[in-house]
């Protein structure tokens, strides 16, 4: 006499689906590493944009020159300038210049870096908005994380542009 089978799930059955929830999950948790890191290059070149499009702001509403410095290739700093500097003269030597004060310094997130700037660059807004970049500054900032990278490209006029 054969019994009727009253529901549920046998062990085997059970023990399937636990094994292909698992090949799931491990096929899932690699894509997320890899999304991470990539919004990490991403955050930064975004950050680094907006601290661009800020310095620009700062010195149209104080009228004062602002700069944004890079410290290392993984750090920078915006500053404003402590003076009127305004002329041209004084806008060709703000990356020496030691008259500014700090609004905010950012370090890039691990394993993100400048590839293309050195300590003492920098980029600087005149009273007016126009960028000028220093004697030894790229036009662009590219941030790399290993194979990916992003461009910020800050034009004259204080727009900037993220690409990759």
């Amino acid at each position: 006499m054969k019994r009727a089978r009253t529901g549920g799930f046998s062990l085997v059955e059970m023990l399937i689906v636990i094994a292909v929830l698992g090949i799931l999950l491990a096929i899932g948790a690699d894509r997320m590493v890899a999304l991470r890191t990539q919004l990490k290059l991403d955050r930064a070149a975004q950050t680094l944009a907006q601290d661009l499009q800020a310095c620009r702001n700062q010195s149209l509403a104080k009228s004062r020159v602002c700069r944004v410095a890079f410290l290392g290739n993984d750090r920078f700093e915006v500053a404003l300038s402590n003076s009127d500097q305004g002329s041209p003269g004084a806008i060709a030597n703000v990356c020496t210049n030691t008259n500014f004060t700090p609004l905010r310094a950012r370090k890039l997130p691990a394993g993100v870096r400048f590839t293309n700037v050195q300590a003492g660059d920098c980029v600087a807004f005149s009273t007016r908005g126009f960028a000028h970049f220093g004697a030894s500054t790229p036009g662009q900032f590219v941030l790399r994380d290993g194979a990916r990278q992003r461009r910020v490209i800050p034009s004259m006029v204080g727009s900037v542009k993220v690409s990759r």
